[in-house]
């Protein structure tokens, strides 16, 4: 009778110990998907956005058509992103709801002697006697973070990123902008 007690109660045990797992891993499931929601990303227009956020685009862009602006919502917290091209920058910047600017990217296009000694042998070593279509350097904040280059070898478009040090961090060969694929070099960052 005492055993027969106990195994109804080692089966009661085993139960409620599998219906907390269920419960538990429902609520896992829950957290995942409000995650998901809590990181939407719409494109809006510059009349959309709170006065603040639109004072610091019209401010940082000047006369430039702006190319797009994106809300997002990530972790809670609302970040819109534009981004515009001068003559011959290309800038995205992040902005808070605030309309304080957290973050500014700029691509800008420069000539091969522009660039650091580094930089211009790495392109030169990388490119093997083919003509470089264009160079672009980036910066983040101000800082430089890369170059870019662009080159034809065998009737493919190749596209290297290389760091500041003249390292490459990556390239690809693609068949003018389409099919890219990666080449010998992998992303460093």
């Amino acid at each position: 009778m005492i055993k027969l007690q106990w195994r109804k109660i080692a089966v009661l045990v085993v139960a409620l110990l599998g219906l907390v797992l269920l419960v538990a891993l429902a609520q896992k499931d829950d957290k995942d998907g409000e995650n998901e929601k809590s990181e939407k990303e719409r494109v809006v227009t510059l009349q959309e956005l709170p006065a603040a956020v639109q004072a610091t685009i019209k401010k940082e862009a000047g006369d430039a058509v702006l190319k797009k602006i994106i809300e997002e919502t990530e972790n809670g917290k609302v970040i819109y992103e534009a981004e515009w091209k001068t003559k011959d920058v290309e800038v995205e910047i992040e902005v808070a709801a605030d309309g304080t600017v957290l973050e500014r990217e700029t691509e800008k296009q420069v000539k091969l002697d522009q660039v650091p000694a580094c930089v211009k042998a790495s392109i030169l070593k990388a490119a093997a006697g083919n003509e470089i279509k264009e160079v672009e350097v980036k910066a983040k904040n101000g800082k430089v973070v890369a170059y870019g280059a662009e080159w034809l070898a065998n009737g493919k478009e190749v596209e290297a990123k290389i760091a500041p040090d003249g390292k490459i961090l990556k390239q690809e060969v693609g068949d003018d902008d389409e099919n890219e694929q990666e080449g010998e070099h992998e992303d460093a960052d």
